[in-house]
């Protein structure tokens, strides 16, 4: 992976830590003193299985973004600024799903075009375009999980 993008990723992943960091604490207080909450705790070292299980096919795969996954971000930002002025927990933590949602998104839909382009105008297709793309997919269902499996 080129420097620049190392840097670019280290920034964007800095930035959204800063961020979210008031989010986050408050989800891990609620992971700790809620019982129900509890398994919140197992969430992030699962996450960081998966990707370290699928680290070849990752390194494989091209940085590239995408508009739509941008779009995404950007109206997930939104929310979490409506969520922090009207002092809603909610909707700051569903912007956080929002933003991951929308970065993986955003990488998808680049990948497939690089992919679909390096096809059929070089000759060349990305190698192991269509297994990244399918993790990124099962991350983006998996992401939406909590809006559709919320309780009224």
């Amino acid at each position: 992976m080129p420097r620049r993008s190392v840097v670019a990723a280290g920034l964007i992943s800095a930035a959204i830590v800063v961020v979210y960091s008031p989010t986050i604490s408050s989800l891990v207080r609620q992971w700790a003193s809620d019982e129900n909450y509890s398994h919140g705790f197992l969430i992030v070292p699962f996450a960081l299985w998966f990707v370290w299980q699928q680290r070849s096919a990752l390194e494989r795969a091209p940085l590239a973004p995408s508009n739509t996954g941008l779009a995404v971000v950007g109206l997930s930002l939104v929310v979490l600024l409506a969520g922090l002025f009207g002092a809603d927990l909610f909707l700051t933590r569903m912007s956080l799903i929002g933003v991951i949602a929308g970065s993986v998104l955003f990488a998808m839909m680049m990948l497939t075009a690089v992919a679909v382009v390096g096809r059929y105008v070089f000759n060349h297709p990305v190698t192991g375009a269509f297994e990244v793309t399918e993790m990124m997919l099962a991350a983006l269902i998996y992401c939406g999980l909590p809006l559709v499996s919320q309780r009224r």
